[in-house]
């Protein structure tokens, strides 16, 4: 899956909550793509998003962004996993 969108944002920041470790751009929490706030449990892989993002000039490329697409993909799909198996 490839999503390429332009960098638009003026601050990046990578905020500690009780939860875990947020990336907020302008303030606003970074999302999955099913809209879920992507929270992180582990500072090094939290501190690797953040240069991921930070290290982007024009475009965003989840392929070239490791450590952010597998969170997405983990907290997505531990989300969709936990619905399922409360329908049984």
């Amino acid at each position: 899956m490839i999503l390429r969108r332009k960098k638009n944002w003026k601050s990046l920041e990578l905020e500690q909550y009780d939860s875990g470790y947020i990336l907020t751009i302008d303030g606003v929490a970074l999302k999955t793509p099913q809209k879920k706030i992507c929270t992180i449990d582990n500072l090094f892989i939290a501190k690797e998003m953040h240069k991921e993002w930070a290290g982007l000039h024009h475009e965003i490329n989840y392929q070239k962004m490791p450590f952010t697409r597998t969170s997405f993909i983990t907290l997505d799909r531990s989300e969709n996993e936990n619905v399922e198996l409360k329908k049984k």
